[in-house]
């Protein structure tokens, strides 16, 4: 129940208007992908890891920016 609480806030800071995106990158970085990332260190890299983290990853840039699939924005620009 607390995950559903953290993702609803997280969204929430994401959304809004009055936070610059400079903010919201700040916020996902010290909170989203810190605990996102939690023990990576110990990971090993393999492709498929790899593909899911940008999986991940991209989808919060472009929450962030505002910017959906349907912009036709490449994800290398996002």
């Amino acid at each position: 129940m607390q995950n559903v609480f953290f993702i609803l806030i997280v969204y929430q800071l994401m959304m809004c208007i009055y936070l610059s995106i400079h903010t919201k990158v700040l916020v996902y970085e010290a909170c989203v992908l810190s605990i996102f990332l939690y023990g990576a260190d110990s990971w090993a890299s393999y492709w498929p890891q790899e593909s899911k983290v940008s999986a991940f990853h991209t989808p919060c840039l472009r929450l962030i920016l505002g910017k959906t699939r349907e912009d036709k924005i490449s994800n290398e620009e996002v």
